[in-house]
């Protein structure tokens, strides 16, 4: 807004790539509640106690939603499992004491796997977004994903994982 109007025209500045970002993470983050609030009821349902199986699930997820709910789904799930069976979930800091390697995982399928997609990442999705409002080509979603992301990223992913976790 405090940038003169002839640079945006010179750069053919718009913001319809943030404002389509923008509504893709409203719409996230609106319907994620009831998942969280099922997930605090009956996340030691879902049978997940190692930190590598926390890692490759999150990752994966990760790779097609956006590092954050993904992060916050599985903290959830794992305050929750990790509870004494009918208590109430931990909270942060007791998860932390208690299982702080799930903590790891968590984090670290989130945040590396993003990268997977377009979407896994917030970041990723403007740039493309960015990019092709601009007419510069890139790989289309199954393109990235295909030539690049499962045959190189992913084995360093997995590779990753088993070693640090």
């Amino acid at each position: 807004f405090l940038t003169p109007k002839h640079v945006h025209e010179e750069n053919k500045f718009t913001f319809a790539p943030i404002k389509e970002v923008a509504w893709l993470f409203i719409g996230i983050f609106l319907t994620m509640m009831p998942a969280l609030g099922y997930l605090a009821l009956h996340g030691q349902e879902f049978g997940l106690t190692r930190p590598l199986a926390y890692y490759f699930a999150t990752g994966g997820l990760s790779a097609v939603l956006d590092n954050a709910p993904t992060y916050v789904s599985f903290l959830q799930l794992a305050q929750a499992a990790s509870a004494a069976p009918g208590a109430a979930p931990l909270t942060v800091a007791e998860l932390l004491v208690a299982q702080p390697q799930l903590v790891v995982a968590i984090s670290l399928g989130a945040v590396f796997f993003g990268a997977m997609t377009y979407i896994g990442n917030g970041p990723n999705f403007m740039v493309k977004s960015i990019a092709h409002d601009a007419g510069v080509h890139c790989p289309s979603f199954f393109g990235y994903l295909f030539k690049y992301a499962v045959p190189i990223l992913l084995p360093i992913l997995a590779l990753s994982g088993w070693l640090f976790l």
